[in-house]
């Protein structure tokens, strides 16, 4: 939620959503995009990090438990 409400906050100027319908945002360019853009930014590298976890997590159960949770999974 944190990546998609300071992702809508940072952009200056609006946005065509799905090119079709403009979107305006609520800031102009200064020291409220950039703040915005800058927590963005870290949001996003904790979301890519649990991600990655979640990931490897389910590579460790697959092969150091020897289950059988990807075949579970499909």
């Amino acid at each position: 939620m944190a990546v998609l409400v300071t992702g809508y906050g940072m952009v200056p100027r609006g946005y065509l959503w799905f090119n079709t319908v403009f979107v305006p945002t609520p800031f102009r360019e200064g020291p409220v995009t950039h703040t915005l853009f800058m927590l963005h930014k870290i949001a996003c590298a904790i979301l890519a990090s649990l991600a990655a976890l979640h990931i490897f997590a389910a590579i460790k159960h697959q092969i150091a438990s020897r289950g059988d949770l990807l075949k579970r999974m499909f």
